[in-house]
């Protein structure tokens, strides 16, 4: 399929050959020439929102034909179809609601090479339309993707990226399942300056079978009144890690009803960079959540809020293909069971300028076996809100922990810092005066 706006297509064909030709226009018809003949006939012509084939009676050698929003349908016997780089196509909503329309349309753009541009309004779909090798491009938060509200009610995820495709510029509202999904085998793609509001899965679902260089940038998901099920979900399996090699940056997701934030699941190289979000107050699940084997997964510059409900804000632990290792966290967790939940193998963690504050218990928790692990200038501040036994930290087990400068600054905790075991691996260094200590004293990692 070879989409053209405002420019000549010229087919070629070794001899007889035959071409179904859309126009896509609404109030233009496209003209055909064959070669020297001019345009005259209404056999000639194809009508707004029409369709023409020109087929075996004659060759086709050289006709060229021109319009706006032309479709060229290539069939047996066209050998090479040459177009000028075809510009942006610019689409308006049908105001179909049963989402026939709107989708049928997008989805004949699905082809390689082409940009899509949606002026404002409600798009409806009832199906999945995938962006691959091409742009789709809205006016921002005005240019709404959103399920269709008649007929059957779709239930699948409403748009996909394939590889060096590119969503940008729109919202995406109501899925009854995931808003976004990028599946495996797909490479070079992003999703950039969009708008969640309402959709009952993840707003962006990636499932990585290999490295799929991704970026994604300037994600805003509504709270209030239209939260989404969760934020953004890397998810290689409960195996081995892919090596995935995906770039995340300014994200702002409020209030997810049903998972996490952000979640990271045996996978390795993701870099996530100033990141804002939270959780409503009966979602059970962490708010941000690194699991399984995953590797060189940063999250950097995070304000995260979760449930009281869940396990806690931020948990690093195992799936059945081992745990965590080699990760970086800077920035605060708050407002949850407990801040953060380190359990498992998980190892060489690096925790900087790390701020636990407003949990019911704990602000940091470690319960596993963990080597080298650090807990840098970290502030535990009005943790211990349910008025238990709580601490700033809580090193419950073996886990090899340096913690250089802490900060124990609550006034309700139990003390700043408890050693469950005799024979523990802690070495703190560097702690203020007044720091308070519970339990065994360290016996150094």
């Amino acid at each position: 399929m070879i989409t053209v706006d405002q420019r000549a297509v010229q087919l070629w064909s070794e001899g007889q050959g035959t071409a179904s030709i859309v126009n896509t226009d609404f109030s233009i018809p496209l003209y055909i020439e064959y070669g020297t003949k001019q345009p005259t006939a209404s056999s000639d012509q194809v009508p707004p929102r029409g369709t023409i084939t020109v087929d075996g009676t004659t060759s086709i050698q050289g006709a060229i034909i021109t319009g706006t929003g032309i479709q060229v349908q290539v069939m047996p016997g066209i050998t090479q179809v040459t177009p000028l780089i075809p510009p942006p196509v610019t689409l308006l909503p049908s105001g179909d609601q049963t989402g026939t329309t709107d989708t049928l349309l997008l989805q004949s753009f699905e082809v390689s090479g082409f940009s899509v541009r949606l002026v404002s309004g409600i798009y409806y779909f009832n199906n999945l339309v995938t962006i691959t090798d091409g742009t789709l491009t809205g006016n921002d938060m005005a240019t709404i993707i959103q399920l269709n509200t008649l007929g059957h009610i779709y239930s699948g995820p409403l748009l996909a990226v394939g590889s060096k495709g590119v969503i940008r510029n729109l919202s995406v509202a109501n899925s009854g399942a995931d808003a976004i999904t990028v599946a495996g085998g797909v490479a070079e793609w992003w999703l950039m300056d969009l708008f969640f509001s309402g959709n009952t899965g993840w707003c962006i679902h990636h499932t990585p079978t290999g490295p799929s260089h991704g970026r994604i940038r300037g994600i805003r998901g509504t709270g209030g009144g239209s939260p989404n099920g969760g934020g953004i979900l890397i998810d290689g399996g409960g195996g081995a890690a892919v090596t995935t090699e995906v770039n995340i940056y300014d994200i702002d997701i409020q209030g997810c009803t049903t998972f996490s934030v952000l979640e990271c699941s045996s996978v390795t190289d993701v870099l996530c960079s100033k990141l804002n979000g939270s959780l409503n107050n009966v979602n059970i699940s962490p708010a941000l959540l690194v699991q399984g084997p995953s590797q060189t997964v940063h999250m950097l510059e995070v304000d995260v809020g979760g449930s009281t409900a869940g396990p806690a804000v931020l948990v690093v632990q195992a799936n059945a293909g081992g745990s965590p290792t080699d990760c970086i966290f800077t920035g605060k967790v708050q407002q949850g069971a407990i801040g953060t939940l380190v359990s498992d193998a998980s190892a060489r963690l690096s925790f900087t300028d790390w701020y636990c504050t407003r949990n019911q218990g704990d602000g940091f928790k470690s319960t596993g076996n963990g080597a080298f692990n650090t807990l840098t200038k970290y502030t535990g501040n009005q943790n211990n809100l349910a008025a238990g036994v709580a601490y700033d930290v809580n090193v419950t087990s073996t886990a090899h922990w340096l913690i250089d400068g802490m900060r124990g600054v609550s006034g309700a905790v139990t003390a700043n810092r408890n050693i469950m075991l005799a024979g523990n691996h802690v070495s703190p260094v560097n702690d203020p005066a007044g720091t308070t200590t519970a339990g065994f004293a360290p016996a150094g990692w």
